[in-house]
């Protein structure tokens, strides 16, 4: 990974810390969601995290499933 994602991983967790949410989405999902906005392409997920993270970046997430589907 180039250094502008871990760059952008940090700063999106900073911006859900400043909302009090620093510890709801994991460093892994931090990273997924950073490389998938460098690369132009949606998150592909199930995980409540990566629609926090999408609120923080505007980018594009899609759920595997509809939410709640699946646990």
């Amino acid at each position: 990974m180039h250094q502008a994602v871990f760059d952008r991983a940090l700063d999106v967790q900073a911006r859900l810390a400043a909302r009090g949410r620093h510890r709801a989405a994991s460093m892994a999902d931090l990273l997924i969601a950073a490389g998938a906005e460098a690369a132009g392409v949606p998150v592909v997920h199930h995980d409540t995290d990566v629609d926090l993270i999408a609120e923080v970046t505007g980018q594009a997430s899609e759920w595997v499933v509809p939410r709640g589907l699946i646990d």
